[in-house]
């Protein structure tokens, strides 16, 4: 994708909502389901189940299920739902870009952040982050660089992520970029 970072930090920093009270509650919708806070984990994987896959995710002490959507033989990850006592604490929606193409992208980040505006949130903090690792190339062929950058967007109980992964392991893709929208008790 030939995105630059200086013209998406430009556009984020253009990002700017009506200064109005919030008057919805935070939301977030995965496929055609909204699902708010503190909503009953039987009634949100009832939801989600009736058109999407749902997976269990062992290993935590909280109830977390991976949200997926079978196309055609490929099964395309939606987003994450988590349960602490039985109630949401956190959903995650995944934005579908696709490869090599700047509208999607600006569409994904567009939308996502329409969301902000429509519920509201108008104290919102911008944060940058970056990072580097070395990690063993998925081929056998010794050890590849993994940088990632990140824009948050952070309205507290809501939040926009943009990040962007650079490798230069070989068989894998060289950038990929991911937009997400959470939605997260705090």
């Amino acid at each position: 994708m030939k995105t630059s970072i200086p013209a998406l930090l430009l556009f984020l920093a253009m990002c700017r909502t009506a200064g109005h009270a919030q008057t919805i509650t935070p939301s977030i919708v995965i496929g055609i389901h909204a699902l708010t806070l503190g909503m009953q984990e039987s009634t949100v994987l009832e939801q989600l189940g009736t058109d999407l896959e749902l997976q269990h995710l062992p290993g935590s002490a909280s109830s977390s299920w991976l949200v997926s959507k079978k196309v055609g033989s490929i099964y395309k990850v939606m987003g994450n739902v988590t349960f602490d006592g039985h109630k949401l604490t956190t959903a995650i929606r995944y934005w579908e870009i696709e490869k090599s193409s700047s509208s999607s992208l600006f569409y994904a980040i567009s939308d996502a952040t329409k969301s902000l505006e429509h519920e509201g949130l108008t104290t919102c903090r911008l944060f940058t982050y970056g990072a580097s690792q070395m990690i063993d190339a998925p081929t056998g062929g010794g050890s590849a660089s993994l940088d990632t950058k990140e824009v948050l967007i952070d309205c507290g109980t809501k939040q926009i992520k943009i990040t962007l992964h650079l490798s230069d392991a070989p068989g894998v893709d060289p950038s990929s970029i991911e937009v997400a929208e959470w939605l997260q008790s705090r």
